[in-house]
């Protein structure tokens, strides 16, 4: 449906659940293309909810509809792909991953150091909320090393589960 839809420039309405900060919008996009590239399909697209340019892993939209709406889309659309491109401020963590975390590596992190039994990455990002949801989601397969805000965050969420389990 995606593809048929951005074959027709057709504006497609999506539920669409953000790993970043694990929130469910609603939004109407105008899709580009749609893709797969390190084993997920995306679409690229611009997002009528934030005016701008957004790739959604087509496996995180809960819901999709087609309206009756077209669009008209740029003259050079953007090569499609996915990745994030850190910035001066963004917030760092060193995580330590052991064997069973090493699916993070498909996150965009730059890997530190390797060895058998663990492989150490520096995470970016906007802010401590998606790196301090990744541990909470790991557990004992990895440990922050390094990452003052990180620490914090995963604290403040370790004492809100708590305090939903009293």
């Amino acid at each position: 449906d995606l593809r048929e839809a951005a074959a027709a420039n057709r504006v497609a309405r999506i539920v669409y659940r953000s790993l970043s900060r694990e929130e469910t919008t609603e939004r109407d996009i105008e899709p580009w293309n749609v893709f797969t590239t390190l084993g997920n399909w995306y679409v690229m697209a611009h997002c009528r909810h934030v005016d701008d340019t957004r790739t959604f892993r087509v496996d995180r939209i809960k819901e999709m509809s087609l309206l009756d709406e077209t669009f008209d889309p740029p003259d050079e659309l953007p090569e499609p792909g996915v990745g994030y491109t850190p910035s001066d401020d963004d917030v760092n963590a060193l995580i330590e991953l052991g064997p069973r975390a090493k699916w993070v590596l498909e996150y965009p992190v730059e890997i530190v150091e390797e060895s058998d039994s663990s492989t150490t990455v520096r995470f970016s990002s906007v802010d401590a909320e998606l790196p301090a949801r990744l541990l909470l989601r790991l557990g004992g397969s990895a440990r922050l090393l390094e990452g003052p805000e990180v620490r914090a965050r995963l604290a403040e969420l370790g004492s809100e589960l708590l305090v939903r389990y009293r």
